[in-house]
């Protein structure tokens, strides 16, 4: 038996490297597995903390007699938080399916006869999952960095009006 797999003409892959990589897919397919549960998890929270809300709401305004104009905050809250929960689970959608994919496809190239185009969609949804997170994290770090100067830029401003009301 060939110690060897040939992936592409002058490309091999050890059947050490094969059963690492069957070992990591399976890995990657638990935790995309896991990332569907809790992606399903924050929308039925999404949904009933949206409820929750409305029904504390609604309470607040039957328990103090008052109009419909308090209820709308505790509404608006809630409709806040649905959204926010549905946005973050779209978000964490995309790289938890292209971990999914990742592994699906790897543990379907390698069981059997290697097959180099599987593996190959394999590989482009890996890539794309380090793509996507990089974007992410950069967009995160905008985020920080714009964060960080407002707040040095009101920390200046809140100094320099409290230096001039205290000259006077």
């Amino acid at each position: 038996m060939d110690p060897t797999l040939t992936t592409a003409p002058g490309t091999q892959l050890s059947p050490e490297d094969a059963g690492s990589l069957v070992r990591t897919a399976r890995w990657a397919r638990f935790l995309a597995i896991i990332g569907f549960v809790v992606i399903g998890l924050m929308v039925v929270m999404g949904f009933s903390m949206g409820s929750l809300f409305a029904m504390l709401g609604n309470m607040q305004a039957r328990m103090t007699d008052m109009d419909a104009f308090p209820v709308l905050p505790m509404r608006a809250l809630g409709a806040v938080y649905t959204v926010l929960f549905l946005l973050i689970g779209a978000v964490y959608f995309v790289p938890t399916l292209l971990l999914y994919q990742f592994a699906t496809r790897t543990l379907r190239s390698l069981a059997g006869p290697f097959d180099p185009g599987t593996f190959s969609g394999a590989l482009a949804a890996q890539r794309r999952l380090y793509k996507f997170i990089g974007i992410l994290l950069i967009i995160v770090l905008a985020f920080y960095l714009v964060a960080i100067l407002f707040m040095l830029l009101a920390g200046g401003m809140a100094a320099m009006m409290s230096a001039g009301s205290g000259m006077s």
